[in-house]
């Protein structure tokens, strides 16, 4: 993972958190690091997450896409695309963001 940060204007920031996570990373591991991310950005920033998560959204039989879900919604982030992303007909590639943008 990696953060970059862009200037919209001379008054206006914008953190972007790209993501791939590799399928053999643990879960909770992925979420400790991306915990160490979004607690070093102030809360009044906005902020976009995008990528390849490799999280199936659509998975019913897994509890990662829940998980992922409540913590997004702890960090007041909301998940923009909810469509099938993959030709597998999964949902792995998420954008998500924090208002106000």
């Amino acid at each position: 993972m990696f953060i970059a940060t862009i200037n919209v204007n001379t008054r206006k920031t914008i953190h972007v958190i790209a993501i791939y996570k590799y399928l053999t990373l643990n879960f909770s591991m992925f979420l400790v690091h991306l915990q160490k991310f979004l607690d070093v950005v102030p809360t009044s920033c906005p902020i976009v997450i995008i990528g390849d998560f490799n999280i199936d959204m659509f998975d019913q039989n897994s509890t990662q896409p829940n998980e992922l879900q409540t913590y997004l919604d702890y960090y007041s982030m909301e998940l923009w695309e909810k469509e099938i992303t993959t030709i597998y007909h999964s949902h792995i590639d998420l954008v998500s963001t924090k208002a106000p943008i």
